[in-house]
């Protein structure tokens, strides 16, 4: 298990998180559910600090609610994912990238630069170059941002394929229910900084 022991935060002299501990399975897939301001994001701030600290370099991966759209070809964004400590070879690269670009349906805009891209196509982007190598920990902050529907449901399928092969400790933070009924065995409700539920999905659903 992953423990933590104070988690706290504040902003302005307001306290915005305040957990006095958390466990999280390793292999856990956790929604972190709650209103705006409820501390979602602050917590996920705080868990990817510390468990990039207590991890190998490159295990944590973390997905911003707005990722950065590089100036470059859609093909070579995507190979910024790639550690270097891999030590791949240039046709390796290559054919992680398309194996990749295929996986999140990018093919077809390879070649195109990534800043010119749609809002959902940047996120998929986004989400496929955190993907491109196994994880310990994936954080994802509002993942299903600017998706419609026909995007929202390949993103879920790209993430259950790679949970599906790389097991690993996954959170997200999402108001997309659907995603999260999807995706997560475990919900976690905060509300004002504090935790008010933990546990099952469907046990949260009964009470709510």
């Amino acid at each position: 298990m992953f423990e933590f022991a104070e988690l706290r935060c504040e902003y302005q002299g307001r306290v915005v998180l305040d957990l006095p501990s958390l466990s999280l399975n390793p292999n856990g897939r956790y929604g972190l559910i709650g209103e705006n301001g409820a501390g979602k994001t602050t917590l996920l701030n705080l868990l990817t600090t510390q468990l990039q600290v207590r991890l190998p370099r490159g295990s944590v991966g973390f997905l911003p609610q707005k990722p950065y759209a590089f100036s470059l070809k859609v093909r070579d964004s995507l190979a910024l994912g790639i550690p270097e400590d891999l030590k791949l070879s240039r046709d390796e690269i290559n054919e992680l990238v398309t194996r990749q670009l295929a996986a999140v349906d990018l093919t077809a805009l390879a070649g195109k630069r990534a800043d010119r891209l749609s809002g959902g196509e940047s996120q998929r982007l986004a989400l496929a170059r955190l993907l491109i190598v196994p994880r310990q920990v994936l954080l994802l902050d509002e993942p299903g941002n600017h998706l419609d529907r026909e995007s929202l449901k390949k993103m879920e399928v790209i993430l259950r394929s790679y949970l599906e092969q790389n097991p690993c400790l996954m959170i997200l933070t999402t108001h997309q229910m659907n995603l999260a009924d999807q995706l997560v065995d475990t919900v976690m409700v905060l509300e004002q900084g504090q935790m008010v539920f933990n546990g099952p999905p469907q046990s949260w659903q009964k009470g709510s």
